[in-house]
């Protein structure tokens, strides 16, 4: 049987010694000893009896199930992180790039990093790299912000970082062997006798067995590099959950412990005032307030539920109404049980909603018109109702109203607004917003509508090509009624006109005679229907 034995690849330019060391060790088991140089991650971790394995590559191989068995005395290794910026800067920038290799202690020396200089996890880009190789290659290109490396490694790099950081807690090199080795005793034993001579050459003093309480500390160290990455992870997308700009997030108690600068944006209140809020007082709706009380105390009590997509308006801090969907939870927060809520305000879909409706009753009233006037007493009281508006009204170029609904409504001089502009315009006046909806026949404005909402800012971009929308649908119906309006006048000349009057379509067929025509023809209208001019 063949013993495998794979050393660091810094130990590479003493090959030709640890050559010396593998016939040597061949010689005390009376086995073949096939010796490597490790080149590839992770590749090069397989197969292999012993290692002689940087810290790094043991916490790795402790998960294959090999065991620190040995190292040199005195061996010490220490790992740097380097940089062209002072530390407490760089935790100023939007995005720390931090550039490794891919092995598990680095994210230990990172997590230290980030203690240290209270660096922000969601900020941290970490590039991690195959080979050492390749991290010099990105510190020649000058790829990051910073890089962490061994310090034997960092040496010819660091007249070029003025910041270097010498992580305090110094380690070394293990001999790595497989539990499963049939050989385990046989190689642990063997290398406590190898030459001395040879080890000298190798510039150590001796082969020194690992203590148990090394061989947990390394075991230690690889079960919790492993939450490291997740942690990174977990923190950048939680950051990116938090400070999205359409999430509200929020946790209560008895009042609100945590809100974001999205929830507080949207209600208008400092995360200070929301503190001294429960969760309740927000509510637009008292049966809503109720309800929630309930739910809260079912929360705070211990209670693990999901709510999903509930559909509740919220009261910002100047009166608005606010509409929003709600999901909310329970969690354990600052060692107590809490609500957890993450809102996202639908009050733009909802408008949006309200006027793809009012379109719709809109044109099925316009459709059974036949005056002008019955237009306007129609359509008020639906768009009133279906935008829940403050009032609604017709009005002529000087302002002076027609019909308004509620029918007692009269606006104040400030919401009077007279205009020669043919487009719809929107306006915000203290704490109320006006659509203004110019109504056009033949190419003049004969009236305005004229929408007032309690909401400042009701009438947004999506809504104004709405508005414009409507008006289109209430200029084509004026010109309808028009036209109505037209042939009820010619009608009724035709009826009392003294000559013969007849009206056909464009094949001849009779489609209309007066009633002089009937004397002079003598038919009767039913019959010349049937006939050609």
């Amino acid at each position: 049987m063949n013993i495998n034995l794979r050393i660091c690849s810094c130990q590479r330019e003493k090959l030709n010694l640890w050559e010396k060391f593998s016939e040597n060790l061949k010689d005390l088991l009376n086995k073949e000893v096939k010796l490597s140089i490790f080149k590839k991650f992770p590749q090069d971790l397989e197969e292999i009896d012993l290692f002689y394995a940087s810290f790094s590559l043991s916490l790795h191989l402790i998960e294959k199930n090999y065991s620190p068995i040995a190292k040199f005395k005195d061996k010490i290794d220490h790992y740097l992180a380097i940089s062209k910026k002072p530390f407490l800067e760089i935790k100023k920038e939007e995005k720390i790039i931090i550039i490794t290799v891919n092995r598990a202690i680095f994210y230990v020396l990172l997590f230290y990093l980030a203690l240290k200089f209270d660096f922000n996890f969601s900020k941290i880009q970490v590039i991690l790299k195959d080979s050492y190789e390749e991290i010099e290659a990105e510190i020649l290109n000058d790829k990051g912000d910073l890089y962490i490396l061994p310090e034997l490694r960092a040496k010819p790099y660091l007249d070029r970082f003025p910041y270097i950081e010498k992580f305090p807690f110094p380690i070394t090199h293990y001999f790595m062997l497989s539990s499963e080795s049939p050989l385990f005793n046989e190689i642990k034993t063997s290398l406590f006798s190898i030459n001395k001579n040879i080890i000298k050459t190798l510039d150590f003093e001796e082969i020194e067995e690992v203590n148990i309480w090394e061989e947990n500390l390394i075991k230690f160290f690889s079960h919790i590099s492993k939450c490291f990455p997740q942690l990174i992870e977990k923190a950048t997308i939680l950051d990116t959950f938090l400070n999205a700009p359409f999430f509200g997030i929020a946790i209560y108690h008895k009042t609100f412990l945590y809100v974001n600068s999205y929830f507080c944006e949207l209600l208008g209140y400092t995360p200070e005032e929301l503190k001294n809020l429960a969760p309740w007082e927000i509510l637009y709706y008292e049966e809503d307030r109720e309800r929630v009380k309930k739910i809260a105390e079912r929360r705070l009590k211990g209670e693990y539920f999901f709510s999903p997509y509930l559909p509740v308006a919220l009261k910002a801090k100047d009166g608005r109404k606010i509409e929003t969907l709600l999901f909310t939870s329970t969690i354990f927060y600052q060692n107590k049980y809490c609500g957890f809520v993450v809102g996202v305000d639908v009050s733009e879909l909802k408008k949006l909603q309200k006027f793809l409706n009012l379109l719709r009753h809109v044109n099925q009233i316009l459709i059974t018109c036949n005056y002008e006037e019955e237009i306007y007493k129609n359509i008020l009281p639906v768009i009133y109702e279906t935008l829940e508006l403050k009032a609604v009204w017709i009005s002529d170029e000087r302002g002076e109203i027609f019909y308004s609904y509620p029918e007692d409504f009269r606006p104040s001089k400030n919401l009077i607004i007279s205009t020669t502009e043919k487009s719809v315009q929107t306006l915000n006046i203290n704490s109320y917003s006006l659509g203004i909806v110019p109504l056009i026949k033949e190419g003049n404005i004969i009236a305005t509508l004229n929408l007032l909402s309690s909401e400042k800012g009701f009438f947004s971009k999506d809504i104004l090509s709405l508005l414009t929308e409507l008006q289109k649908d209430l200029n084509f119906a004026l010109k309808k009624v028009d036209l109505i309006e037209k042939d009820l006048i010619l009608s009724k000349l035709a009826e009392k006109a003294e000559e013969l009057t007849i009206i056909a379509d464009e094949k001849g067929r009779i489609e209309y005679i007066n009633p002089i025509g009937e004397e002079i023809l003598g038919f009767k209208k039913e019959e010349l229907s049937e006939k050609n001019c």
